[in-house]
């Protein structure tokens, strides 16, 4: 800005004209790093909210192969759409992390079964929070859920609440 300043008050408006695009330039470009980073900052969130924080850094090698629960013995991510999407919309449309999961535990009792409560073999979380988050995921890129939602809140959105009418109550 000092340089732009001095060649406007020297008369060389061709050097100032060539800084106001470099400066433009430049704000396109930290504008665009700042989009980015939001978007790394999503991704890195649903990282580390499906227990794979660990991946929102460069990984350090290969730790082991870790043993996957045979199929069928944990519910299944499907099965908590609904529940998921009733526990948002009886909270006003949009809550907390911890309190929609603790309202979808009360709608899924019954369904929920001995697996789903083990802890997953990457980290210290319980597996149906986990598969909870995995569908969160899922229901965001179909656009039930918000994306823009501020962090650790879920939001359901319209779309959401018809996919609800329609196949849920």
């Amino acid at each position: 800005q000092a340089q732009s300043a001095e060649a406007s008050r020297q008369g060389r408006y061709e050097d100032v004209q060539k800084a106001a695009k470099e400066v433009a330039q430049l704000a396109s470009i930290l504008e665009h790093l700042e989009g980015l980073q939001g978007q790394w900052d999503e991704v890195a969130d649903v990282l580390a909210e499906v227990g794979l924080g660990q991946f929102t850094t460069y990984p350090r090698g290969r730790t082991g192969r870790r043993q996957r629960t045979p199929r069928g013995q944990r519910t299944s991510e499907a099965a908590f759409r609904i529940p998921i999407l009733q526990a948002l919309e009886e909270m006003g449309g949009r809550g907390r992390v911890q309190q929609v999961q603790e309202r979808v535990e009360e709608l899924m009792r019954g369904v929920l079964n001995e697996v789903d409560y083990e802890l997953v073999p990457s980290g210290g979380d319980i597996r149906w929070r986990n598969t909870a988050r995995w569908c969160r995921l899922d229901m965001v890129r179909a656009g039930l859920l918000a994306s823009d939602s501020p962090r650790g809140v879920w939001e359901i959105t319209e779309k959401g609440r018809q996919y609800l009418r329609e196949h849920g109550g």
